[in-house]
């Protein structure tokens, strides 16, 4: 193939002026263009020409640029596109978001005195338990008291033996680590009229039949509920659920993955009850019969 390469001439034309570059395509021929081109590259690269046009500019000061280690990687010819690095900052203030939450919660919690007497715990226990319509850990409350857990459990039985000698209709329940403020019984008709409840939904025969299977046998299938009361338990469970007494604890391990039944937080509240060992066993039922 015949060599086209040739070398190009020096470039002995003077450098347009700043009214010639306005009109670059206007009436000119491949030469001039080209001239023109070099004209405005050669015009960039000056140092000496833009810091003479910007001569009446205030004075920025300087900008030092950390030059690579030896043996470092080259800086990198291209620039960083704008996403990717805003992409990279959000990253960065995530992580230190979550270095925060994990390493300096206690550091910005305010400062307290550690508490030592069960008496001092239990007016701050009261008064923590009464901000929260929740039940309050053993925990929770020790760490907000900064103390121990055997210490909140002293305070909460001088909590119930004020609570005792005042006559107060209020009972201090637990269920299992968490403990929570409860009316007595004798408050309950009063609560009715509070709320407008004009007459209270119980449970019939059948559902607490299906709830007594569900407690003792969870996780329970519906399949094995059917098998043991002799009839259909979809509307029994469907109150149930309803009720909140018992939820759905997961799928069975089993071919067609059954739910399985279990009871909630709700049903040892309104039972009165710790945990779930402290349901009557079989001979304390024959027992009773």
């Amino acid at each position: 193939m015949e060599d086209i390469t040739r070398e190009v001439p020096a470039d002995t034309t003077p450098t347009p002026s700043s009214d010639d570059r306005g009109q670059a395509g206007v009436g000119k021929g491949p030469e001039e263009l080209v001239r023109h081109g070099r004209g405005n590259v050669a015009d960039a690269l000056v140092v000496r020409d833009r810091m003479a046009i910007d001569a009446a500019a205030p004075a920025m000061a300087p900008i030092e640029i950390d030059a690579p280690e030896a043996g470092g990687p080259a800086p990198a010819a291209e620039g960083v596109d704008a996403e990717v690095a805003a992409a990279a900052v959000a990253r960065e203030e995530d992580t230190v978001a979550i270095e925060e939450d994990l390493g300096g919660d206690d550091e910005a919690l305010p400062p307290v005195p550690e508490l030592a007497d069960a008496q001092a715990v239990a007016r701050m226990v009261y008064v923590l338990m009464l901000t929260s319509r929740e039940g309050l850990s053993l925990f929770r409350l020790a760490q907000a008291c900064n103390t121990t857990q055997k210490l909140v459990e002293e305070a909460l039985d001088v909590l119930r033996e004020k609570m005792h000698q005042l006559g107060l209709p209020v009972e201090l329940a637990r269920t299992g680590d968490t403990v929570k403020w409860m009316s007595g019984s004798e408050t309950f008709a009063y609560l009715q009229r509070l709320r407008g409840v004009k007459k209270m939904e119980r449970l019939s025969p059948a559902a607490l039949e299906t709830l007594a299977v569900i407690a003792y046998r969870q996780p329970v299938m519906r399949g094995e509920i059917e098998a043991i009361r002799g009839v259909k338990a979809g509307p029994m469970l469907r109150t149930l659920l309803h009720h909140k007494l018992v939820k759905v604890t997961g799928r069975a391990d089993v071919p067609g993955r059954p739910l399985q039944y279990g009871t909630t937080q709700q049903f040892l509240e309104r039972f009165g009850l710790a945990s779930l060992q402290e349901l009557p066993s079989i001979k304390e039922w024959k027992s009773l019969g």
